[in-house]
Order: C-alpha cells, then sequence, then structure tokens
C-alpha cells in the first residue's frame, strides 16, 4: 500500500486570515519535496528547518559536538545569544580536544587514520 503523501505543518501553511504567503508557500514546497525525496516525515523536515532557521550560522558550529541532537537544538535556540555562544565555545573545544586524544591514542597504539576510522599498520 502506498504511504500518502507527507503534509506540511499548518503552521507553515498559513499566514495570517487564511491567506498563503509567499514565504510560507516556498516552506510548504520545500518541506513537500524534501519529505517525499528522502522518506523522512513532513513533521521532521519542518522541525529541522524550524531549527536551522532559529541558531542560523550556530548550527555549523554545533555539528559534531554534543549538543548535536534534537532536544539541545531546541535548547540553545530559546537561549539567549551571549549564552548560546558560551554554551556552544565549550562543546567545540571539547570536540577539538576529543580528536586530539583520538589521534594520540592511535599514535600511541601505532595505528595509521584518525578518529574511529583508525586501521592497525601494516609491516611490509
Amino acid at each position: 500500500m502506498p504511504r500518502p503523501a507527507p503534509l506540511a505543518p499548518p503552521c507553515f501553511v498559513s499566514a495570517g486570515r487564511g491567506k498563503q504567503s509567499h514565504k510560507d508557500a516556498n516552506l510548504a514546497s520545500f518541506v513537500t519535496d524534501t519529505a517525499s525525496k528522502t522518506g523522512e516525515s513532513g513533521r521532521s523536515i519542518a522541525r529541522d528547518a524550524t531549527r536551522a532557521k532559529a541558531l542560523g550560522a550556530d548550527l555549523d558550529r554545533v555539528a559534531g559536538t554534543s549538543l548535536d541532537t534534537g532536544s539541545e537544538l531546541d535548547a540553545l535556540a530559546k537561549m539567549p545569544q551571549p549564552e548560546r555562544q558560551l554554551i556552544i565555545s565549550r562543546a567545540a573545544s571539547a570536540r577539538v580536544r576529543r580528536s586530539l586524544i583520538i589521534n594520540e591514542i592511535g599514535s600511541i597504539l601505532g595505528l595509521e587514520g584518525s578518529g574511529t576510522g583508525a586501521v592497525p599498520a601494516v609491516a611490509e
């Protein structure tokens, strides 16, 4: 049985008194198109788009940190900018330190590569 096309949440479809604004129509179109191409729900796509809009450039700094989860992103979006910057900076520093530690351990153990993709060195 084919899945019905996901619908955009009502908060993204209409603006004002039942009229659809051009911006809202574009977002609704984006949500529907992306959901159909990725297999994700329309609500999930809309939620991610809302998070991206709320966090702006901070979203790139959060990627790969302990803050890179839905609930953490939602909490960051509600914070005042100065607090948000401090927390993101701490998480980004921890990510860099963790990466350096992993690389150092790999060097000590004689592993080539870095991070979780390290492979044992092969003697020729």
